[in-house]
């Protein structure tokens, strides 16, 4: 079993100035690994993160969905908007 401060180290020694997001998939959903990343990612490191449980992405019948959802999450943490609806004005004369 991998320890929350495996995770912490990891993702210290891998952030650089250059890094935008980090994605993290943790083998199972535990609350306070959870809460540990995001301190660190919001505090510590400030950087966009997005946490995936491996359970999620194993639903092979559902994985196109699946990451589409959370290529969409990622695309809004990085300042991309989730919608584009263009608003078109026309004049009659």
């Amino acid at each position: 079993m991998i320890g929350i401060e495996t995770f912490l180290r990891a993702l210290r020694e891998s952030i650089t100035p250059s890094t935008q997001i980090v994605v993290i998939i943790c083998p199972s959903a535990r609350t306070d690994r959870y809460s540990a990343i995001k301190k660190l990612c919001c505090v510590e490191k400030p950087i966009a993160s997005q946490v995936i449980n491996a359970r999620t992405i194993m639903k092979q019948d559902k994985i196109r969905s699946i990451t589409q959802k959370i290529c969409l999450q990622m695309n809004c943490k990085l300042g991309g908007s989730l919608w584009r609806v263009q608003n078109t004005i026309c004049k009659y004369y």
